[in-house]
């Protein structure tokens, strides 16, 4: 998988393969990390709301599928 994310060109600072590799890399593990960025993006007015229903992301997830 490393190897192929490569491949694309993708490089990052820090994961199992580079960097602390003591720190948590599962999703589940890194919520306070998501948070922060989110309340970043938040506070310089970066976010903007969907207000699209499950129904209608599903009905447009089925159009392109």
């Amino acid at each position: 998988m490393y190897e192929d994310l490569r491949w694309l060109g993708l490089s990052w600072q820090e994961g199992p393969t580079v960097g602390d590799l003591v720190r948590p890399y599962s999703q589940s593990e890194r919520r306070e990390f998501y948070l922060e960025a989110w309340r970043k993006l938040r506070d310089e007015g970066a976010i903007y709301p969907c207000t699209c229903s499950r129904k209608d992301l599903e009905q447009g997830a089925l159009r392109t599928s």
